[in-house]
């Protein structure tokens, strides 16, 4: 027998509460003897000793009365067969803690895991009985707990069960057992019950050894309820990369999309972009890749869908990129025609309007009269100095986000460089000569998006190539970034920026006398990747996360009316917003929990713009379906937990846990009884006393 309520000591105390009270109020009757009344002290002692007899009879009653109620106060619970069979059921609470991950998904033999595991949910409500209670928490990669404390209207849980939905996240499952041990503390009912409903997928059981010690809850059995088979296999769709880091209309792109697929099976995959398919191959199970030009600028959406199997969610993973303009780039300088050549391969002198980048040139003079507007980037290639309106110019350029290359050759002006133009990122000191001993690049920041090109072993070793005959020794200014260097220390690219412009400095020349880099072929790929990431997106934020992850965007536009963040299922929702002079119009949007594609919409001057970002699956170790093993399910739950087998009934394994019978009704009714003889019987005695 145990007690729930700790009531008992207090009982034991109180019900000698009522012996008290008779001691004291017990008469002491003085004796005073009359012969004339002898003769009726035999009668006298008769009546006397019935009457203690009903006294002790009715102090009796009332002791037990107030024991009763005590017991029944502390909630006795008896485990003995024949006690219990006089008692009531033993209240349970009992906490579901249904798995909602996307591998429940899965569609098996018998079904889809989910459909299955909401029918094994109702039937354990169904089980319970009046005075028991139930939550319910969704498991994912979270916990969500749709009732914060136990509640007796089962009725409603199962109502949230039923329309409860499959969610795009991965599994964990510590914080949902955390969270029913939490749920289950303030419970008062002897019986304390979770029943984990899940596929177990190896991946929810990772990154914790046990439920930490200091939970704080006494008795708490698990049941864990495994669904569906053990050994499954299923494929997916992993991350999607570009051949470039950066994509221009025009230019040949190729999307790759690594394939996670354990049978290495044949199976068919689509390319669609902006909701039009544009290709279809076969992938060998590792990874399928198209070959695609973008015709137009603008951030473009698209997909790789594989051929569906069991898990459909994963068979698809979606994208967004930033496709860039025709980019206009004005030239001045000796030796611009290299620059001009490797920018344009094709025909530099007179270049094709279709042509990603667009070179023009002009003589040093007129850089102080031009419109610079009109150009993305402006590059210097070993300018002696600039005139006073040129110089203006080109920091009003710079200023107002515009990009510019400054090249260093023979006719490089030390002195004016460093006095007059103050903007770029370092100091000049001597040229030196190393015609005896020429400089190589030994160094550079693999991870900048102009050097990303170059990180294989092939490419690297293209990039180490050119020789540098002269070179200027250089102190970079406060928040200048050295992204390359020159052997024995010497910077070679430096870069800084101003909000949205940027200034790529080389500490050499396309001039054949100070180096040999135009005639190398990593000329041409150097001098694109640095015009593309120029003309680049300031922001770092990516425009591809998953479920879950916090979306960041920065816009440059003026927004003359409220956001709107419109999710795949089309439903509206208004992003965190923040506005200031240092890091311009900025949102944060965190409800990214489906995958797909979201759309960012708002007025900007008087027009409507659109935005596109993509959200997918963690398909890292979600989609391998493998289960944990039971006794690592045991060791990390404890040894009070128990596996439902194929063969068990869920019903009979439910019934037969509900061990113990609780009789507080039962002793509350005998309390009564005892008063209703109690009363009258004391009324009685007190009328007989008075006569």
């Amino acid at each position: 027998m145990s007690f729930i309520n700790p009531f008992l000591l207090i009982g034991i105390i109180s019900a000698g509460i009522p012996l008290l009270i008779h001691l004291w109020s017990k008469r002491q009757a003085k004796l005073v003897d009359f012969s004339s009344i002898k003769f009726l002290m035999s009668l006298h002692r008769k009546r006397v000793k019935r009457l203690k007899l009903k006294q002790i009879l009715i102090l009796i009653l009332r002791i037990l009365i107030i024991v009763l109620i005590v017991l029944a106060l502390a909630r006795p619970v008896f485990t003995s067969r024949w006690v219990a069979t006089a008692g009531g059921r033993a209240k349970k609470s009992v906490v579901i803690v249904l798995d909602n991950s996307y591998s429940m998904s899965y569609a098996g033999l018998e079904g889809s895991r989910f459909e299955i595991a909401r029918d094994r949910s109702l039937r354990i409500l169904d089980s319970l009985h009046p005075g028991d209670d139930a939550s319910l928490i969704l498991m994912s990669d979270f916990p969500d707990v749709v009732f914060k404390r136990l509640t007796s209207d089962i009725q409603q849980v199962k109502d949230t069960i039923e329309n409860a939905q499959i969610s795009h996240r991965g599994s964990h499952v510590l914080p949902s057992i955390l969270e029913a041990y939490t749920l289950l503390k303030g419970s008062k009912n002897p019986q304390k019950k979770i029943y984990l409903i899940s596929d177990l997928g190896e991946n929810g059981w990772q990154d914790w050894k046990s439920i930490p010690p200091d939970v704080g809850i006494e008795r708490v059995d698990t049941l864990v309820i495994r669904i569906g088979e053990k050994e499954v296999e299923n494929r997916a769709v992993g991350n999607i990369t570009m051949s470039n880091e950066f994509v221009g209309t025009g230019m040949p792109v190729q999307i790759t999309a690594k394939v996670n697929d354990p049978i290495l099976a044949q199976v068919s995959a689509e390319l669609i972009v902006d909701g039009e398919k544009k290709g279809q191959t076969a992938t060998n199970g590792k990874a399928v890749t198209f070959a695609h030009v973008f015709q137009h600028p603008g951030t473009h959406i698209g997909e790789i869908r594989l051929s569906p199997d069991r898990l459909s969610l994963d068979d698809v993973r979606y994208f967004a990129v930033d496709v860039l303009g025709q980019i206009k780039v004005l030239s001045a300088g000796e030796y611009k025609y290299y620059v001009n050549l490797a920018l344009n391969p094709v025909e530099a002198s007179s270049p094709e309007t279709q042509s990603l980048i667009v070179p023009v040139n002009c003589s040093i003079e007129e850089l102080g009269s031009l419109s610079l507007e009109q150009y993305s980037i402006v590059v210097l290639v070993d300018i002696p100095r600039l005139s006073a309106n040129a110089l203006q110019n080109l920091k009003n350029f710079y200023i107002n986000g515009g990009n510019l290359v400054v090249f260093l050759g023979r006719s490089a002006d030390r002195d004016w460089y460093n006095s007059r133009f103050d903007i770029i990122p370092a100091t000049l000191g001597n040229r030196n000569s190393f015609l005896q001993n020429p400089l190589r690049v030994s160094g550079w920041n693999s991870n900048h998006p102009i050097f990303k090109l170059f990180r294989d072993g092939g490419t690297a070793n293209i990039l180490k190539s050119p020789e540098t005959y002269s070179a200027f020794s250089i102190v970079p200014r406060q928040q200048a970034d050295i992204i390359a260097s020159f052997d024995r220390n010497i910077p070679a690219i430096l870069e800084t920026k101003n909000g949205k412009g940027k200034i790529i400095l080389f500490n050499s020349s396309p001039d054949p006398e100070v180096s040999d880099l135009p005639l190398k072929p990593v000329f041409l790929p150097l001098m694109q990747q640095t015009m593309l990431y120029l003309v680049s997106e300031a922001r770092k934020d990516s425009k591809n996360i998953l479920v879950g992850d916090l979306y960041l965007q920065s816009i440059d536009e003026k927004i003359d009316s409220s956001l709107e963040i419109f999710s795949p299922e089309n439903n509206s929702t208004k992003p965190a917003f923040s506005a200031s002079e240092q890091s311009g119009n900025r949102i944060q949007y965190d409800a990214t929990n489906h995958a797909g594609i979201y759309r960012l919409e708002f007025k900007s001057e008087g027009s409507i713009k659109r935005d596109y970002f993509a959200v997918n699956l963690d398909t890292a170790g979600e989609s391998e379906l493998k289960p944990a093993r039971d006794e690592d399910v045991i060791n990390k739950l404890g040894p009070q937990t128990r596996f439902l087998s194929p063969n068990d009934s869920l019903e009979e394994i439910i019934e037969s846990s509900r061990s113990g019978s609780e009789i507080s009704s039962r002793l509350l009714i005998l309390a009564a009884i005892l008063m209703l003889i109690e009363i009258p019987l004391a009324n009685r005695y007190r009328v007989r006393e008075e006569k």
